[in-house]
């Protein structure tokens, strides 16, 4: 083996061992990207609120639907009639999502469902066009959302309390509503006390939509700290008794890697260490067809 080789060699052994020390003695950075999973334990997953969703939401059948969007979940229930047609089931679709991720044939079908005397309960942060433009609704975000913003419900009988919900929390609010037909149910409001909306109610034909705009109240995060459980709680308690059909497909992190490469990945120490055992592996390769061929 050439000398010059054993100099690459040594070289990136000693790089790999810095690069491990210096992973294993700094602090894992907390990942806050609001993936709403069920399958993530990160601050702004939904880990915590799956395995405990049968208490928030009691005496409720919860069934999680794992269908590519709303529209072939709700379509494979219709059942067609020559008259009127019908859903083998009856109940409430229920998302937690940060942006609005319902294309538009979901949408229609999702009205088509409300319609037939059904409910949805939509928490995420902005909602799609078509239901915006069907309910008379909008929504902005002028609204500076800081530590010192309050976050409470509309309805005294649930409780005066005012949360001071944060992390993953969004600067929207609802701007418009058809005051003749939406139920104001929640507010925020910030130290200037400017009072915005974030919760309310709208029928539609037969059923009703519950639109909340605030989805990190119901991640692993505020679960879990102090008494914020109390605010997803009193939220939840305006969902319709019944069957809660749950769409978790949408989320982010919904399909995890298979790879067997994913946990290296995921840690920059290990990747970095990969990457320069490669570039390692390429220049040994380089040199040792370079010492075949002088005949050395």
């Amino acid at each position: 083996m050439g000398k010059s080789i054993k100099i690459y060699i040594a070289i990136l052994v000693l790089v790999f061992a810095l690069i491990l020390i210096a992973g294993g003695n700094s602090p894992k950075k907390i990942d806050w990207t609001p993936t709403y999973s069920v399958n993530d334990k990160t601050p702004l997953g939904l880990y915590v609120f799956d395995k405990e969703i049968d208490g928030l939401l009691k005496k409720q059948k919860i069934e999680r639907v794992s269908a590519l969007t709303p529209y072939e979940f709700l379509d494979s229930k219709y059942v067609p009639d020559t008259v009127v047609g019908t859903y083998k089931i009856k109940g409430t679709f229920f998302n937690i999502t940060e942006f609005a991720a319902i294309d538009d044939q979901s949408m229609t079908e999702l009205f088509y469902f409300v319609s037939h005397g059904n409910n949805a309960f939509l928490s995420m942060k902005t909602f799609p066009q078509p239901l915006l433009d069907s309910l008379k609704i909008d929504f902005r975000t002028d609204f500076q959302y800081s530590d010192s913003t309050s976050i409470w419900l509309a309805n005294k009988n649930l409780g005066n309390k005012k949360f001071h919900l944060t992390e993953g929390m969004g600067s929207y609010y609802f701007s418009k509503i058809d005051t003749l037909q939406t139920t104001v149910l929640g507010y925020q409001a910030n130290k200037e006390n400017q009072k915005r909306i974030n919760f309310i109610k709208v029928p539609y034909v037969n059923g009703y939509f519950y639109l909340h705009i605030q989805p990190a109240a119901f991640s692993n995060f505020h679960l879990l700290k102090d008494d914020h459980y109390q605010y997803a709680q009193s939220v939840l308690s305006y969902v319709p008794q019944g069957d809660i059909f749950w769409y978790t497909k949408g989320q982010n992190s919904e399909s995890i890697s298979g790879s067997p490469l994913r946990y290296i990945l995921s840690q920059p120490a290990l990747k970095w260490a990969l990457y320069l055992s490669l570039i390692g592996i390429l220049i040994f390769y380089q040199n040792y067809w370079k010492f075949i061929l002088s005949g050395r």
